[in-house]
């Protein structure tokens, strides 16, 4: 506490000495440009401008309001999926994959979906580069033979107007087992560079490995794989 208390309170400057220009804020709007008096003036820079436009599009973020069906593409920059499993009964170990691709079409009023989220197995990082190279081996993922998951959607089920799950089906290593996917909800903004609407959220299940033909650490590992989805796609035309 002692030297981040000495990092930021520092004096202010003397009577003689003009005050220091203002800067943005981590995460907030730009601060007003004083080049000419004026809030964001003609002298503000390019980076402040930028800051504006995304702080506009978070402050605009809402939930999504299904009427009638929508559609969505995939965004594979924006969502990738987290898991966690058990370790000797003691600590978490976690990686991640990255999402290839897919598509979302939901439909409130039958409450059904076309989900189909395509995610690259090879792609799984830890951190540790030789735990990855045993992860895509034939006791784990064997990407050899299975580079590839998918999950696919089929039924939603609401509380209110509030999408809560998706469910559906893995496919993984060859094998498919019913999986339900947790939502929190949807929320949609439009995208300060590409000006277009995106929508998305946080799934979150739960799999066993062992179904899909990976025993290998068990009791050792744990058998349970929680899942964290993160996915956003942009609104296709309907």
């Amino acid at each position: 506490m002692g030297a981040a208390a000495a990092q930021t309170e520092r004096p202010a400057p003397p009577a003689s000495q003009p005050a220091p220009t203002p800067t943005a804020p981590p995460g907030g709007a730009p601060a007003p440009s004083v080049a000419n008096g004026q809030a964001n003036g003609a002298g503000a820079s390019q980076g402040s401008v930028d800051s504006a436009r995304f702080s506009a599009a978070a402050q605009g973020a809402r939930s999504l309001q299904l009427s009638g069906i929508e559609r969505f593409g995939i965004e594979p920059a924006y969502s990738f999926v987290t898991w966690e499993v058990r370790h000797f009964a003691t600590s978490t170990t976690r990686g991640r994959f990255q999402i290839k691709g897919g598509r979302v079409v939901l439909d409130k009023s039958g409450k059904q979906a076309d989900v189909a989220v395509d995610l690259d197995i090879a792609s799984v990082s830890t951190g540790v580069a030789e735990f990855d190279d045993s992860l895509r081996g034939p006791r784990f993922f064997d990407t050899a033979q299975f580079p590839d998951a998918r999950f696919e959607g089929r039924t939603l089920r609401f509380e209110g107007d509030r999408l809560v799950e998706v469910v559906g089906e893995m496919t993984l290593r060859g094998q498919t087992h019913p999986l339900t996917l947790r939502s929190g909800g949807i929320r949609c903004y439009v995208h300060p560079i590409r000006n277009a609407e995106f929508c998305g959220g946080d799934f979150e299940g739960t799999i066993s490995r062992g179904r899909y033909g990976m025993n290998f650490g068990w009791p050792f590992v744990g058998d349970n794989v929680r899942l964290l989805i993160q996915i956003e796609g942009q609104r296709q035309a309907q």
